[in-house]
């Protein structure tokens, strides 16, 4: 599978629920556009113009659908990607919730200290 992530043109992900999906994380970091159910953390982790977010996990026609856009339009399959893993660098990654998270605590901190 390793091999595949790598080379594919696009990263599907089929599931009826996740809460945290790491393999759409994966996928997208690897810049590859991902084709993803609208449930649970995915609907928060592919943003319009990052992937093809489906609204029904059984929909096996919308999903044909996806997969051939990337398969035939490898200019937008690679748009996508390069979108998507720049919104995986910005959003989450470790660093960048260590930063939101000491940020948070130091106005927490400021504001106990305001008369």
């Amino acid at each position: 599978m390793r091999e595949q992530t790598h080379q594919g043109a696009g990263f599907p992900i089929a599931c009826y629920t996740s809460m945290n999906p790491y393999s759409v994380s994966e996928g997208m970091w690897k810049a590859r556009p991902v084709i993803g159910s609208a449930v649970g953390g995915i609907i928060d982790q592919i943003a319009d113009g990052t992937g093809i977010l489906l609204p029904d996990p059984a929909d096996l026609n919308a999903f044909g659908q996806a997969a051939r856009l990337l398969l035939t339009d490898q200019a937008e399959g690679a748009r996508l990607g390069q979108a998507a893993h720049a919104r995986i660098r910005e959003n989450y990654v470790a660093d960048t919730h260590l930063i939101r998270c000491a940020t948070l605590l130091g106005r927490l901190i400021s504001e106990d200290q305001s008369p």
